[in-house]
């Protein structure tokens, strides 16, 4: 079935026009990186887009359970797909699987911060808390962050307070 979705992508891609330096961002799981068939579809894809002076970032869905050796290949692959020109993102950080220990697992770009936590915001200490010391964490490794969800001016202040100056939501629609 993923396959199915990928090759659908590609032929559907191949019809599409994108200008030059334009960037697109795909949600690709743990699976689709470690699978051979889906990565070398990834690859097909990451390729067609450099041809046109597109760049990618693969926003990584982290809802799998992986042992330590397929691990090993997610992160040997997620690096090549970087040395190619890919920005890989670690999307929903907060929520189910999105955890710490795959800050440590895999060399990312940047995380987005999930939405639950960005609402949370102003109505919950544990939640400005949690994301300010995530945005220490971050800092200290290098690791950037965009935060979901900002809806309101007071959600938007408390983020560039903790220096996430990146966000994204229904504030900044127009």
């Amino acid at each position: 079935m993923r396959k199915i979705s990928f090759d659908l992508l590609l032929s559907g891609f191949a019809k599409t026009r994108i200008n030059s330096g334009s960037s697109l961002s795909l949600n690709v799981d743990l699976f689709e990186i470690f699978d051979n068939d889906l990565y070398n579809i990834i690859c097909c894809f990451q390729n067609e887009l450099k041809k046109r002076d597109t760049s990618v970032t693969f926003e990584i869905l982290d809802g799998e359970k992986f042992c330590k050796g397929s691990m090993n290949v997610v992160r040997e692959r997620l690096q090549d797909l970087r040395a190619r020109g890919a920005n890989v993102a670690l999307d929903d950080f907060g929520i189910e699987q999105s955890n710490l220990s795959r800050l440590l697992e895999l060399n990312v770009d940047y995380i987005k911060l999930d939405r639950s936590l960005t609402q949370s915001l102003n109505q919950n200490t544990k939640a400005n808390s949690i994301v300010q010391s995530t945005s220490q964490l971050c800092a200290s490794l290098g690791i950037e962050i965009v935060a979901e969800g900002v809806e309101t001016s007071s959600q938007c202040q408390i983020l560039l307070n903790y220096g996430i100056s990146k966000q994204k939501g229904f504030l900044f629609r127009h």
